[in-house]
């Protein structure tokens, strides 16, 4: 392979972010937001999938509902409510 030719994962990427315009967006935000260790796990977009359904991924959760399962943003709100800073 040539310096100038394109890795098969760059030509993977390129394909996947042209079948997924949407769905790259999102993952960009997120990227851009948590750092480049953020991985698509599933998706679907004009009738396309990609990846492989896993339990959390088949529930529809926003990230709010998300978070308020979460056992360590309860332990959270519970020190900043000891401490006097209850966020509203």
């Amino acid at each position: 392979m040539s310096i100038c030719e394109p890795k098969k994962t760059e030509l993977a990427r390129a394909a996947n972010r042209s079948a997924f315009p949407e769905t790259a967006k999102i993952v960009d935000m997120f990227r851009e937001q948590f750092g480049g260790d953020v991985k698509l796990l599933y998706a679907e977009e004009g009738g396309k999938t990609v990846g492989k359904p896993r339990p959390l991924a088949t529930r529809f959760l926003t990230a709010e509902q998300w978070l308020q399962g979460s056992e360590l943003v309860k332990q959270d709100a519970v020190r900043r409510e000891a401490k006097g800073r209850v966020r509203r």
